[in-house]
């Protein structure tokens, strides 16, 4: 089984490379109005790669839900973050002007039993001296991003330079996905918590091992 984080950085991925399809329309209409083709035909080339990307995006989309929901190890996580990416249908409005095909409703509703599926935390071995997990955190979100380094103890997690915060004090604890995303980096997500009453938000490096920490969190904070 693949962890919940993977399976949903796929599917961002995947998102994101359709849309980047549009920018190989580019040159063509830069063209068109170098030339001042007639504007009936501007429209048509503005209109046909959105339409393309839809429903090329549509279609990878839902191949990657059922695969996802077929392979995940933890359906209620994998729910939670791709719907805050919108990744699969969230109950609103929206989600019936998503053209399904009779197959892939057949083969999503089959699966929908996953999502009941109990999940045991499993226990991480910290070792005596602790662990770094290099590239984690990412601070100072309105003047660029600074990296700082998270070490996990037994009793503690430390965000260098920032404080330390003991397992049996946080409250609430939960890894989500963000709008923040960098073309290099990929997407940001933040760790949050309640630690002696004040929520602390903590950005993850993208590029950081999501899923230990998603594993290391849970593990720890449910042990109290």
């Amino acid at each position: 089984m693949i962890h919940a984080a993977e399976v949903v950085k796929k599917g961002d991925r995947m998102r994101t490379n359709c849309a980047w399809f549009m920018l190989l329309f580019l040159p063509l209409m830069l063209l068109m109005a170098v030339f001042d083709l007639k504007p009936w035909f501007l429209i048509i080339v503005f209109l046909l790669p959105m339409i393309i990307v839809g429903i090329t995006q549509t279609y990878y989309i839902q191949k990657w839900r059922i695969w996802a929901l077929t392979n995940v190890d933890n359906p209620a996580l994998f729910k939670k973050w791709a719907q805050q990416l919108w990744l699969i249908p969230i109950g609103s409005k929206l989600d019936k002007f998503e053209f399904q095909t009779k197959k892939y409703k057949q083969k999503w509703a089959a699966l929908q039993h996953r999502f009941d599926e109990e999940v045991k935390v499993q226990p991480v071995e910290i070792p005596s001296n602790g662990m770094l997990l290099e590239r984690s955190i990412l601070v100072d979100k309105a003047f660029g991003f600074s990296r700082k380094n998270l070490f996990i103890y037994r009793d503690k997690m430390v965000v260098e330079q920032k404080g330390e915060y003991y397992w049996d004090k946080i409250q609430d604890a939960s890894i989500d996905f963000t709008s923040d995303y960098d073309d290099v980096l990929g997407r940001v997500y933040d760790l949050s918590f309640k630690y002696l009453g004040k929520k602390i938000v903590l950005p993850i490096h993208p590029k950081s091992d999501l899923a230990l920490i998603e594993r290391v969190v849970t593990a720890k904070t449910t042990c109290f």
